[in-house]
Order: C-alpha cells, then sequence, then structure tokens
C-alpha cells in the first residue's frame, strides 16, 4: 500500500488504484471477508496467538493500520479500535483511554501482583499508550527503560517468579485492555 497523493491508494496485492472512499470500503471487506461481525473481532483480537496472524493476513491484503490510523486522522487511537470502527461503526478509542480503563477497572488484578511485579505491568501499560499492544507485547521491549533498570527480561522473570508467570500476566493485561465495557 503506497499513497500516490492524498486521495489515491495503490493496493499492491491487485495494482488497483482506489479513492480513499473506496479504500474505507476495500478494508470494511477485507475485515468483514475474516472476522463476520463485531463480537468475533473482539475475541480474535483478544487473543494475541490469533491477533499476529490476523494482523498478517489484512496486511498481505494492502490494509495496513499505520494508513488507516493516518487517512482517519487518528494516530493516538487503538488499531483495534480502528477496525471496529471502519467495518463495524464502532467508537474509536486512544490507547490512553484504554490504558486509563484498564487501571480503573483492573485494581484488583493490579493488588494481586508484588509491588515489584506491578511496576513492570504499569511499565507495559505505558508502553502499550506509546506503541500499541503488538510493541508491548514484544520480548524486544524488556530492553529499553525502565526495564533495562529492572535488569532487562531476566531482572523482569525473577519480579514474577518465572517465565510462565510473566506470560499469563502478558496474555492477561492483552485480554482485559479488551473487555468488551471498554469497546
Amino acid at each position: 500500500m503506497t499513497i500516490a497523493d492524498e486521495a489515491t491508494f495503490l493496493v499492491e496485492s491487485t495494482g488497483e488504484q482506489l479513492t480513499l472512499d473506496q479504500y474505507l470500503d476495500y478494508t470494511r471487506g477485507k475485515i468483514v471477508g475474516y472476522v463476520p461481525d463485531w463480537a468475533r473481532l473482539h475475541e480474535l483480537w483478544a487473543d494475541p496467538a490469533k491477533r499476529g496472524p490476523f494482523i498478517q493476513a489484512l496486511e498481505a491484503a494492502s490494509v495496513h493500520m499505520e494508513v488507516l490510523a493516518d487517512v482517519l486522522a487518528r494516530p493516538e487511537a487503538d488499531q483495534y479500535d480502528l477496525l471496529a470502527y471502519i467495518a463495524f461503526d464502532k467508537p474509536i478509542h486512544t490507547r490512553s483511554e484504554r490504558a486509563e480503563a484498564f487501571l480503573n477497572r483492573e485494581q484488583r488484578f493490579l493488588l494481586a501482583y508484588t509491588q515489584h511485579a506491578r511496576e513492570v505491568v504499569l511499565a507495559l501499560l505505558d508502553k502499550y499508550r506509546l506503541a500499541g499492544v503488538q510493541e508491548m507485547a514484544r520480548p524486544e521491549v524488556f530492553r529499553l527503560s525502565p526495564f533495562r533498570e529492572m535488569g532487562q527480561l531476566p531482572g523482569v522473570i525473577k519480579r514474577f517468579g518465572s517465565t510462565d508467570a510473566l506470560r499469563h500476566t502478558l496474555h492477561e493485561i492483552q485480554q482485559r485492555l479488551y473487555r468488551e465495557e471498554t469497546a
């Protein structure tokens, strides 16, 4: 996908040039082709194991999240919300709104962790606010500050007690970010 000018999009997979409205219709069709209703989109997006292949399939079909954020003038929007808006006319939430909703709604979840583990969860939420859920879930995130100061991945694992506990927490955070009350 490239933007030939402000209103024309080139779909790489077909070589077809589309106007903005045509591209949004094309995108809607691709999303609905993979997930026929909002509940299925929500279920798929909340599961990190399914979300990655779904995003790859959309990108292979020339549906790029960054382009959608640009053309809708919503650079802070969560990618899920962009897709839900285009395909199912759902409201667009920013990553900050989702993170705030998580913090307000998930106090019991947060308090179940030690102070050191909670610091990791809160830092992960900050990474999510900045770059989105895919970036938050990448192992490379633990090379960055503040995780670097925590001892990178080995230090973070130590705060949770095991790799499995950290992996479970990452999965849980991602599911809770997309609870239906927020979407």
